[in-house]
C-alpha cells in the first residue's frame, strides 16, 4: 500500500492534468486498475505488459467509465517527438523499426537489469530505474542523444 501511494504521489508530481503519458506495461497485477487510474493526472496510452491481465476487461468497458479518457495502444507502437522516431514496446529489442536510421526505443519490463548490455539508442523507462518517477520524454531523448554521441567517440 505504501509503495502504491508513493508511486501515485510521484506520478502526480511530474505529470500535469493535460499531459499525454505512454505507459509501457505492467501497470498492476490487480483487477481493480480503475482505483489507481482515477487518481493519476494526464491522459494515459496503455500498452499491455506481461502482468496486465486486467487490460482486456478494461478495453471492453462502457463509454461512460474512466477508460474513455485513456486509450490502448498496440504492443509495438511508434511515435515522432522533437523530430525523432521513437519505438515504444514493453520489451527491449535488439533492433526495432528505423533502428538503423537513428530512431530510439523505450521499453519497460526489465527493471534495469539490461542496462549494461543495452544499445546506446534505447532506454528502460520503468519507474524502478528512475527513482520511482515517470520519465519525461524530453529527458529521455536528451539522455539518449548524449549516449548516442558517446558511442560514436
Amino acid at each position: 500500500h505504501h509503495m502504491d501511494e508513493v508511486l501515485i504521489a510521484n506520478w502526480n508530481e511530474v505529470v500535469a492534468h493535460d499531459d499525454l503519458v505512454y505507459y509501457l506495461g505492467d501497470f498492476t497485477m490487480r483487477r481493480d486498475a480503475e482505483r489507481y487510474v482515477s487518481r493519476l493526472s494526464g491522459t494515459i496510452s496503455f500498452m499491455e505488459g506481461s502482468h496486465d491481465r486486467w487490460l482486456k476487461d478494461a478495453v471492453s468497458r462502457h463509454e461512460t467509465d474512466i477508460w474513455t479518457k485513456h486509450r490502448f495502444v498496440p504492443p509495438l507502437y511508434e511515435i515522432k517527438h522533437a523530430g525523432k522516431y521513437i519505438t515504444l514496446c514493453h520489451y527491449a529489442m535488439r533492433s526495432w523499426p528505423r533502428s538503423f536510421h537513428g530512431s530510439y526505443q523505450l521499453y519497460g519490463h526489465s527493471h534495469g537489469r539490461l542496462e549494461a548490455s543495452r544499445q546506446p539508442r534505447q532506454m528502460d523507462i520503468g519507474v524502478d530505474c528512475h527513482n520511482f518517477y515517470p520519465v519525461l520524454l524530453d529527458d529521455a531523448l536528451r539522455k539518449l542523444s548524449a549516449d548516442a554521441r558517446k558511442s560514436l567517440d
